[in-house]
């Protein structure tokens, strides 16, 4: 059977072959070409968009937002060298040369595995809190994930929503479970991914990625 066009076979019931309209049989070569020119239907795909290592950082920058609605920032095997201090965001609307100190609000749960739990809440505060009661020892580490929402949107507000689990000061499991806002209608074009105090010590990597959407 002969092909009628680059993505498809004549007779299959394909009069026409684009993105969102993969009707009829393909082979697996043909699905690669479909990927690989961008045709294939592919909804909601996580796209890496940069990937960060820590030793000693007083912050973690991505001045590189691509060209996303959404964004997921995750974090893995993350240390802090002082003890005891919280995990923040902000976010910047000028490329990265300044950061926004003011204004954001948050509210988060705080869970532990000795039963402990609370509830955090700040508003007009200096930053997005991502968690807090971070340890300094050997494994008290965290990993967790942050997910972005509207940040090239200047007509609209800057949500995130935030899921760590790590080992506290106290050295408990905990989790830290809550959302933040920066509530001005703006264009971010950097985020900044910092300690409250001291440094990173270290990070098995920290990823930021763009859900692809139509």
């Amino acid at each position: 059977m002969s092909k009628s066009n680059k993505y498809g076979y004549s007779g299959v019931d394909i009069p026409t072959q684009a993105f969102k309209s993969n009707v009829g049989k393909f082979d697996p070569a043909e699905i690669n070409e479909l990927v690989a020119d961008n045709k294939w239907t592919q909804y909601g795909q996580l796209e890496l968009i940069q990937t960060q290592t820590a030793s000693s950082d007083s912050a973690i920058v991505f001045s590189n937002l691509g060209d996303y609605d959404v964004h997921l920032l995750t974090w893995s095997d993350l240390q802090l060298s002082q003890d005891g201090q919280a995990i923040q965001l902000r976010v910047s609307t000028d490329g990265g040369s300044s950061y926004v100190s003011s204004g954001y609000d948050w509210m988060y749960d705080y869970y532990d595995c000795s039963g402990s739990a609370w509830e955090y809440a700040s508003s007009n505060n200096s930053n997005m809190e991502i968690q807090r009661f971070n340890g300094n020892q050997a494994r008290e580490n965290t990993n967790g994930f942050l997910w972005l929402y509207n940040a090239l949107n200047s007509t609209k507000y800057t949500f995130s929503h935030s899921h760590p689990a790590y080992l506290s000061e106290h050295g408990r499991l905990a989790h830290y479970s809550g959302g933040a806002t920066y509530p001005v209608a703006a264009q971010v074009s950097a985020i900044k991914f910092m300690p409250q105090n001291g440094n990173f010590t270290t990070a098995q990597g920290i990823s930021l990625y763009g859900l692809k959407e139509y």
